[in-house]
């Protein structure tokens, strides 16, 4: 059972039991009746990993089809299963490249020869609509890039949705941080149909230009499908 699934997912073929990888699905097991007598739950989400509990959380990393099942026992050892079915695609959009070092954001950053060069231009595509589903946005490993803090705040009407923004190359996390002397959220999100996005093994330093912690993300009314996955902050 699954929570319902926002507007605008529909517009892009996706939903909450359909989207790309690596795709997030949050479980719920409040149809199982009689609630009252329900004492154990247990999810198998079919690529070997289990969760006991009410409500479960899993992250489906490599395309295919997952049967998804809740197994619920009550008090008297009787058992029941229920199934549903998630569908998760391989990323098949454009991938764009981020270098902090040979970039520039007046590339088309296509490839890993002509990349842009800030987290500013990267991530300012939400809002312009630069992205689609399917689509991958990349920052070299082992760099730090710069995000002009207060600047990423698409609004209602700005999204599109099934992409991501993760790492690509050798070494450790890239570090997105404050462009010195800018301060406030990295990225807020404002609105009610930002769903199915992605950061994935990015680091986020919510240090501002004079030491404060500030915001990393906010989201400004309802946000669906929003994943942070081996991130660190």
């Amino acid at each position: 059972y699954f929570r319902k699934m926002a507007l605008g997912s529909v517009r892009e073929g996706l939903s909450l039991t359909r989207g790309y990888a690596p795709f997030p699905v949050f479980f719920e097991g409040w149809k199982s009746e009689p609630a009252e007598d329900s004492t154990e739950y247990m999810w198998d989400f079919g690529d070997g990993a289990t969760m006991p509990g009410f409500c479960a959380a899993h992250v489906f990393e490599k395309p295919g089809r997952y049967t998804v099942t809740l197994k619920v026992t009550d008090g008297a050892g009787q058992s029941d299963r229920a199934t549903t079915e998630i569908v998760v695609l391989e990323p098949d959009g454009k991938t764009y490249f981020v270098d902090a070092e040979r970039g520039n954001d007046a590339n088309d950053g296509l490839s890993e020869k002509s990349p842009w060069k800030t987290a500013t231009h990267a991530f300012l595509g939400i809002a312009e609509r630069r992205y689609g589903a399917g689509d991958r946005i990349l920052f070299r490993r082992g760099q730090t890039f710069d995000l002009d803090a207060g600047k990423v705040a698409p609004g209602h009407g700005s999204y599109r949705h099934g992409y991501s923004f993760a790492a690509y190359g050798e070494g450790e996390r890239p570090i997105i941080r404050h462009t010195p002397g800018t301060e406030g959220a990295l990225i807020r999100f404002a609105g009610t149909d930002a769903c199915h996005i992605g950061f994935v093994d990015l680091v986020f330093d919510g240090t501002a230009s004079d030491g404060r912690r500030d915001t990393i993300f906010a989201a400004i009314g309802r946000a669906t499908n929003i994943l942070f996955y081996r991130c660190g902050f």
